[in-house]
């Protein structure tokens, strides 16, 4: 029953409220919780995934768990957020995503990084592992990029002893991430095929 009954339900759906999203998928971490949101977006080997180069190890692992390449920006020391002439100098035909991190709940300057997003074309993850509930500009952290991840480790703001979540306003997004996770199982599961 804990992971797609009832409680994980109920959970997901009190998430989508306090965030002000359409849908979040409860999932085992929150390196899983950015990996399914790179999968979803279809990134894979060849590809370039941007994070900063300062930030917990699953940022980065959760992008290399796809195939792509990450690459490392420089930040900026008093934003501990993207160094953004170093973050320009790495953005190539291979940049599939950036990976803004919200270090401790400090945002990362999301209305620069939309820009970037919209002019070239590349998908922004926000990692809102420590952030959950912190906002930018009156936006919940997490909710401004095309994915947003959040861990539920025993370290974080809210806990579940372990665990992550992904949230999302594109139905399409939330509907690849929920068969990535389930072995291509849409809805609840007994096990039993």
């Amino acid at each position: 029953w804990p992971n797609e009954g009832y409680y994980t339900e109920l959970f997901e759906k009190k998430i989508e409220k306090l965030l002000k999203v359409k849908h979040a998928i409860c999932v085992t971490s929150g390196t899983i919780s950015i990996f399914l949101a790179l999968k979803s977006l279809g990134i894979t080997k060849g590809d370039e995934v941007i994070v900063p180069d300062i930030t917990f190890g699953a940022t980065a692992m959760g992008a290399k768990l796809t195939g792509a390449s990450v690459v490392l920006v420089d930040v900026n020391s008093k934003t501990l957020s993207f160094n953004f002439q170093d973050l320009k100098k790495k953005i190539n035909k291979k940049t599939k995503a950036i990976i803004p991190v919200h270090i401790s709940g400090r945002a990362a300057e999301m209305d620069l990084l939309m820009q970037i997003s919209r002019k070239k074309k590349i998908s922004i993850v926000e990692d809102a592992a420590e952030a959950l509930l912190s906002k930018y500009k009156g936006k919940y952290l997490g909710t401004i990029g095309k994915l947003g991840c959040f861990s539920l480790t025993a370290s974080k703001t809210i806990t579940t002893g372990q665990g992550g979540v992904v949230v999302t306003n594109n139905t399409g997004l939330y509907r690849k991430i929920k068969l990535l996770k389930n072995q291509g199982i849409l809805g609840k599961s007994d096990g039993v095929m």
